[in-house]
């Protein structure tokens, strides 16, 4: 009974940050539709959640999604695993409807805190429960994988991505894998490898900002180097930090080859403004950049306590 009303709490929560929800209606051998569908556990951060669409699919297709960092891949994932647990169990489904097929099983493989107890590395804890998923999955189900294969370089990380696209194939879930493999995904839109191969990209506006919403096909960047740029990781910034504390040989001799490969270009040609003027400006208001960080932080947290206007976050 608890869980229940938990449910109704989530509901009226929803409803007054303007979000629809709804209960799921599960059809026989239909395709899969979400309409409006956002990421409920965003809700806790005090933020309105920006809804998306995933048109009509297979209950049988791979849906490969690729976009830039922080574009929103992984709350789709989660958004879509929620919908599925959530509308089978009788729940309300933070979409503004639900249109599901029943699953004998959910796998999900999201990318996990490292800790200092674990045997294996990144990529083998993956492997360990592509493992599990193979030996206990049972269609029809639902797998969800998050960054496949990245904790490796790509020309190792794609045998495996491809054997996992295989292995699906043949048993036939409903399935949506993330990954930053751009050239290969690339290379599966124009020659696919297996059927019922379908592709997400992030959309992103004329300023390389993303939407939170998906559209057809294969992104053409991560955006790397405007995220760095967005978090003040750029070289003039950091080479005139160097220089203060360490001299301007040790900012040739380190850093200039890390920020010069992030941004193809000479590193002493970029301007320091046209960047990213994040680092300067936290240093100059705060005296350094440990004492910005910790001013920005809390900072945000008092706008949040006072229902401050944030930025959307997905979904």
């Amino acid at each position: 009974l608890e869980v229940y009303l938990a449910n109704r709490s989530f509901r009226d929560v929803a409803r007054r940050a303007g979000l629809d929800v709804c209960l799921a209606s599960f059809g026989d051998g239909g395709p899969i539709e979400l309409v409006g569908l956002y990421n409920p556990l965003l809700l806790a951060g005090g933020g309105r959640p920006v809804p998306c669409s995933l048109p009509g699919r297979d209950p049988r297709s791979i849906s490969l999604v690729t976009g830039p960092n922080s574009g929103g891949k992984t709350r789709l994932l989660q958004a879509v695993g929620l919908a599925q647990l959530l509308g089978q169990g009788g729940f309300y489904v933070a979409a503004e409807r639900a249109d599901l097929q029943p699953v004998q099983g959910l796998f999900v493989s999201l990318i996990q805190q490292e800790t200092a107890d674990q045997s294996e590395g990144r990529l083998g804890r993956e492997l360990v429960r592509i493992r599990t998923m193979f030996d206990g999955i049972r269609p029809p189900a639902l797998v969800i994988l998050d960054e496949l294969c990245s904790g490796t370089n790509p020309s190792e990380g794609i045998e495996v991505f491809s054997l996992v696209l295989r292995l699906l194939e043949r048993l036939g879930p409903l399935a949506f894998i993330s990954t930053h493999f751009l050239d290969y995904a690339r290379e599966l839109a124009d020659d696919p490898p297996v059927e019922g191969l379908e592709f997400l990209r992030v959309e992103v506006d004329a300023d390389q900002t993303s939407t939170y919403q998906f559209v057809p096909g294969v992104a053409e960047t991560s955006l790397a180097a405007v995220m760095a740029r967005r978090l003040g990781v750029t070289y003039a910034e950091l080479a005139e930090v160097i220089d203060r504390r360490l001299g301007r040989e040790a900012r040739e001799k380190f850093l200039g080859p890390i920020l010069g490969g992030i941004y193809n270009a000479d590193p002493e040609k970029q301007s320091i403004m046209t960047t990213s003027p994040v680092m300067r400006e936290m240093e100059a208001q705060h005296g350094g950049l440990f004492a910005g960080a910790l001013a920005r932080l809390r900072n945000g947290r008092a706008r949040a306590k006072q229902g401050a206007e944030k930025r959307p976050a997905f979904m």
